[in-house]
């Protein structure tokens, strides 16, 4: 199972990962130029759409522009014509009587002095309270004063008053109001009527105009904003909220100096200002073209490359775990590429599985061979030592014969260990207790009317040939050995006990055991071991080729060799444990007598 940084570390080191990596930095300097592109773009055409909403404004407002520019101009004149007549009433109203008839526009026109006093054509309606509380409030040194007036039948009129200056100081106002009509036909225009409101204020914030009632161009206003605070000698648009909340387009333009200025208020849907009301921001559409591209790669690289690396992949495995040829590649959009590649990949199974049937046949074929050589051997040998039985049979000298036949229970126990060889279902690795367990049974044959207590505990073991054999020909001789001088202390039955048993980790022991004679059980402990006779001559010979040494002693009446090998390659399936195997076969203890 996977742990977490395993997975971890597979998703970081895919295919798909790096390929959208490696795309991502890709993209990386185009979606930046992108984003500042966007944002250029953006800029320019809100600057172009603010110039629109701009010039709608000041388009929608020039008839009310020119109707103030007539008056305001009307009342200049007339402050350098009141200069000597402001304080003559007769002169002074036959002066503006021809002003309030040459322009229809104008509701009214005439002096007011500093104390109050009023001069006007007869014909003007608008009380003289009237006209002095409109008049009043422009009391300082600006060169224009705007004020709002209400005449008797309800119209708004604006009222633009004049100081003129003598000696002393302003010595009277030129006063003269015009009516709002003009600007409220503007409302009829195309670009003025996309506009919710158009009004006109002055730089206190008094409301001079409107296109609308002024309940509802009030409305129309920034919330939480005063009037006053929108002035600014450079038009500019504004992005707010009405007194209702409802989102506005608004845009301030002076259209007389810093003194009088417009004010439209627009719906976000009738302005070209990008993203008005809702302001996406410039990296939304990067972002969301990288995020779509990296989705479409994703999709390309899994379909087209990591499915069909995946799927061969597979095929490899299940090839290599159980030679299970693969398919041949069906799927009609799989790239050309993966197509071949299958199709080597199948050549190459094709290739593999020809060989290993081949090796396979000519292990076969030299399995067979040796196993035929050793069961050849193995009967030339029981030839020979069928030979020597009858050579035995002729000869009279008791000696010769049993050294004869000591040499004929060798050659036979060569012959078993071939025939052993011959039957094993390997030959790489052989059972070393089988072998000793071969041996054994053709070396143990006792004299008629002898009978041994035999004990054999054979500890399954495999070896190697080179160890097997000379393990399996010590114990033959060991054996032989321990019956020469085989005897009995207390005058009972003797003992022989043969045992191949782990010692240590990494090491296996033969022991051969046997009991002796009364006068020999008295020695203990280590004793040198004879090597002067042929069995113990071979004895010390095979222990050599097991790279260890033949150890003999005596303790309580016994007679113990031992051996303590170093098994070459020894694998822990290879040792199963003493008594493992079961001992039916030959093995465990009993009683051989004659012929056993």
């Amino acid at each position: 199972m996977l742990r977490g940084s395993d997975i971890s570390r597979n998703v970081w080191s895919s295919l798909t990962f790096r390929v959208l990596g490696l795309m991502t930095l890709a993209m990386a300097p185009i979606g930046g130029m992108s984003i500042y592109q966007t944002s250029e773009l953006t800029a320019r055409t809100e600057e172009r759409a603010a110039a629109s909403l701009l010039s709608a404004t000041v388009d929608a407002v020039t008839p009310e522009i020119a109707a103030l520019e007539r008056v305001i101009g009307a009342a200049t004149a007339m402050s350098l014509l009141t200069v000597d007549i402001w304080n003559r009433h007769e002169a002074c109203v036959l002066a503006f009587s021809r002003v309030s008839n040459a322009e229809a526009s104008f509701h009214f026109a005439g002096v007011l002095t500093r104390d109050g006093a009023l001069c006007v054509p007869d014909e003007i309606s608008l009380s003289h309270s009237e006209m002095v509380t409109a008049a009043m409030t422009f009391e300082n040194d600006a060169p224009f004063e705007y004020s709002q007036a209400v005449n008797e039948t309800g119209d708004v009129e604006t009222v633009i008053a004049q100081p003129v200056a003598g000696p002393d100081g302003v010595t009277h106002y030129v006063l003269i109001g015009a009516r709002q009509n003009r600007f409220l036909e503007t409302a009829a225009r195309s670009d003025a009527a996309r506009a919710e409101a158009l009004i006109t204020f002055s730089q206190s914030g008094a409301i001079l105009n409107a296109n609308a009632p002024a309940e509802l161009a009030a409305a129309e206003l920034p919330a939480g904003r005063d009037i006053s605070e929108l002035t600014s000698p450079r038009g500019y648009t504004l992005q707010g909220e009405t007194q209702a909340g409802k989102a506005r387009i608004y845009s301030v333009v002076p259209i007389h100096g810093d003194l009088i200025f417009a004010l439209g208020s627009w719906t976000p849907e009738n302005t070209a200002i990008p993203g008005a009301g809702t302001r996406m921001p410039p990296w939304f559409f990067p972002i969301l073209t990288w995020l779509a591209t990296l989705a479409i790669l994703y999709i390309a690289v899994s379909r087209f490359v990591v499915r069909h690396v995946e799927l061969l992949g597979q095929r490899m495995r299940r090839f290599a775990r159980n030679r299970t040829m693969p398919l041949a590649e069906t799927d009609p959009l799989t790239p050309s590429e993966f197509t071949e590649m299958n199709r080597n990949f199948l050549a190459m199974a094709e290739a593999i599985l020809k060989d290993e049937a081949e090796l396979e046949q000519v292990i076969h074929d030299k399995t067979l061979l040796v196993r035929e050589v050793h069961h050849r051997v193995k009967n030339n040998l029981q030839l020979i030592a069928s030979i020597m039985n009858m050579q035995i049979r002729k000869n009279r000298d008791s000696e010769t014969g049993e050294v004869v036949k000591r040499l004929q229970d060798r050659v036979l126990g060569l012959a078993a260990i071939h025939r052993q060889m011959y039957q094993s279902q390997s030959l790489d690795r052989v059972p070393a207790d089988a072998l000793v367990e071969a041996v054994l049974d053709q070396t143990l044959r006792l004299d008629p009317g002898v009978e041994v207590h035999l004990e054999r505990d054979l500890m399954p073991l495999n070896l190697v040939l080179d160890q097997a054999i000379p393990l399996a020909l010590l114990s033959a001789e060991a054996a032989a050995n321990a019956l020469h001088h085989l005897g009995a202390t207390d005058g009972g039955r003797p003992k022989l006990a043969v045992k191949l048993e782990p010692a240590g980790e990494e090491e296996a022991r033969l022991r051969v055991s046997n009991t002796v004679a009364a006068e020999d059980a008295s020695e203990e402990g280590l004793i040198e071991f004879p090597g002067q006779g042929l069995g113990a001559q071979l004895i010390n010979a095979f222990a050599r080729q097991l790279g260890a040494e033949a150890i003999t002693r005596r303790e309580d009446g016994l007679h113990h060799l031992e051996v303590t090998f170093r098994p070459n390659g020894l694998d822990h399936a290879d040792v199963a444990g003493p008594g493992a195997r079961d001992l039916a076969k030959g093995g465990g203890s009993g009683v051989v007598s004659a012929g056993a």
